[in-house]
């Protein structure tokens, strides 16, 4: 949710025709790939050195600049599937922002 909140009120909010938010998922059939789901909007975007802010941001200890929704998706991907997990960014494709959700296929968590 907090995810495409984001696409919404960051990416799409500043046009005026309002665009679109696309979610695709994939399911890992084998041990050692990994399940996704991707939210990505055809929004402004961000700037290389915004979206590199972002990306630090979300690996950075608990504190008061870790008040965010997509940091919280982060580490609660890691936690509960290990490392490899958590949230990719990217630019979109049609401009905007490419959020890629990803959690391991481990048969110990049941995936």
């Amino acid at each position: 949710q907090p995810i495409v909140e984001n696409a919404v009120v960051h990416g799409l909010s500043r046009n005026a025709e309002g665009g679109l938010v696309k979610i695709t998922g994939m399911r890992a059939f084998l041990p050692g790939e990994k399940h996704s789901l991707v939210v990505e909007d055809n929004g402004g975007g961000m700037t290389e050195e915004e979206l590199g802010r972002l990306r630090k941001m979300l690996n950075v200890s608990y504190g008061a600049e870790t008040g965010s929704g997509m940091w919280n998706v982060h580490q609660r991907l890691i936690h509960q599937y290990g490392e490899g997990s958590g949230l990719v960014l990217e630019m979109g494709r049609e401009r905007g922002l490419r959020v890629i959700l990803q959690w391991n296929n481990s048969e110990l968590f049941g995936s």
